[in-house]
């Protein structure tokens, strides 16, 4: 198949183009690890399908890595300097209309149906953070982070979880949400710099051998915490042609996100990437027809 640069294509169509795209910003972000002594691992369903697939699940369509919170801190100033002209990092900084607390390398010559500044394939960095000891403390976090993204972060009330939404307790929610949100705009960048430096030194308060990364998405707070010991020191799986850095105890680091039974495939539909354009040819492909 050749590629048409500017045409509009079905994601399924080009699935095994945008994976290519998607493997070499993997690869570009690793060489930048490894040279600088940081840690890393393939997680979440990138994780998964190592493990039982030995490359991507065949229905997803996204790479996922994760690090300890100080690793992550020292790779993003790593990724601006170093990363090839052709990706770029996208964070709350580098676009305006970016709200996640983690960050995506884009390919700088596609796009997806995304709605932000940059939209092109990409990667997600997650950090992972030393969970509190105490379980109040562990509460009070998980709520000022909730709290944080009502205000900053998920702010459409049209995808509010209620199973009428003609009723007065939808009604409430939505004021609640609108002011929340509206409390969100007027803190701007640095109110919420400060609160999440708050939310993320509960941690040091009380700290534990326990690690998540639950303050980049309240829904996986509880899901993610694993003792120390399941992250590091690292092991190595195949992914696709490559061998990549995966948590020291896949068994653990599954089963308390996807279950015990996480080897039994469960089909899901994509909902990253749907249609894709590529803008430009940026990196010579081992496919001569790309």
């Amino acid at each position: 198949m050749t590629i048409e640069f500017g045409k509009e294509y079905d994601y399924q169509d080009v699935k095994e183009f945008v994976r290519e795209r998607q493997l070499y910003i993997l690869d570009e972000v690793v060489k930048i690890c490894e040279k600088h002594g940081l840690t890393y691992w393939l997680d979440g369903g990138t994780l998964l399908g190592a493990v039982r697939h030995k490359g991507f699940i065949p229905w997803d369509d996204d790479i996922d890595i994760g690090l300890m919170r100080e690793d992550y801190d020292v790779l993003l100033p790593l990724l601006e300097k170093e990363l090839p002209p052709e990706l770029g990092v996208q964070s709350r900084k580098s676009d305006k209309k970016y709200k996640l607390p983690f960050v995506k390398v884009r390919d700088r010559y596609s796009k997806i149906e995304d709605n932000f500044e940059f939209n092109g394939i990409f990667i997600d960095i997650f950090p992972f953070d030393i969970m509190p000891k105490n379980h109040i403390l562990r509460k009070v976090q998980r709520a000022g982070f909730v709290l944080l993204e009502v205000m900053s972060i998920h702010t459409d009330t049209d995808k509010l979880n209620v199973s009428q939404k003609d009723g007065i307790k939808y009604r409430i929610l939505v004021k609640l949400m609108k002011l929340l949100s509206l409390m969100g705009s007027v803190m701007g960048e640095k109110g919420f710099d400060l609160f999440y430096s708050i939310i993320k030194t509960i941690s040091y308060i009380n700290p534990s051998d326990e690690v998540g990364d639950g303050l980049t998405a309240s829904w996986a707070y509880c899901k993610s915490i694993r003792p120390l010991h399941a992250y590091v020191p690292t092991g190595q799986a195949k992914f696709e042609t490559k061998t990549y850095r995966v948590p020291h105890d896949v068994s653990t680091y599954l089963s308390t996100l996807y279950g015990d039974n996480f080897m039994a495939p469960i089909q899901f539909e994509n909902t990253h990437v749907l249609k894709v354009v590529f803008l430009k040819q940026n990196r010579k492909s081992n496919d001569n027809d790309y």
